[in-house]
């Protein structure tokens, strides 16, 4: 192996993007660089419910809070695909261990291992279901409209004319009138 073979431990990056999603006013910036494709990538080179898609589908999710990155969100190929692939895998992982054939194991037998896979698959399918729901509502016609309506609600400009003659004697007039004009 060559001295400049760069290694990237995919689990390392999705847990700093994790971080930076974690605070909200990060979130929107993350987006416009286009992190989710990264995430979608991840999540496609790595099992469905590995911890690395676990990891990828939470930033994912953190980042659907954020009202302006639902749309990027939902218009990035092939992450409603991948969302829906771990949330199956983990669905269909959980069903499979609900069935009596593999209960025959107390609970006292559970290994720390065994505890933090079934906490990261139950994490997953939340947020992914989570995420899910978030996408595909950003995705219906009907939550546009309503968007739209929203921020023309918002943002009505208006301009205000004044019309002041003796501008240095009214100052307490010229105060007023401002103060009674919003915004």
């Amino acid at each position: 192996m060559s001295s400049d073979t760069l290694i990237v431990d995919p689990t390392k990056v999705v847990l700093k993007l994790r971080a930076l999603a974690l605070t909200p006013s990060n979130r929107a910036v993350i987006c416009r660089r286009g992190v989710p494709a990264s995430l979608v990538q991840f999540i496609t080179q790595n099992a469905p419910d590995s911890q690395v898609s676990a990891l990828a589908v939470e930033t994912l999710f953190l980042l659907s809070e954020e009202e302006s990155n639902l749309s990027l969100l939902a218009s990035e190929p092939n992450l409603l695909t991948c969302v829906e692939k771990c949330y199956q895998a983990v669905t269909a992982g959980r069903e499979k261990a609900a069935s009596p054939v593999s209960s025959n194991q107390d609970d006292s037998s559970k290994n720390p291992e065994d505890e933090f896979r079934c906490k990261l698959k139950k994490n997953l399918e939340h947020h992914a279901s989570e995420l899910l729901k978030r996408l595909q509502n950003a995705d219906s016609p009907s939550s546009k409209s309503q968007q739209a309506n929203k921020n023309s609600k918002q943002r009505k400009k208006h301009t205000v004319q004044f019309a002041i003659t003796n501008l240095v004697q009214n100052k307490k007039a010229i105060e007023n009138a401002l103060l009674r004009n919003p915004g």
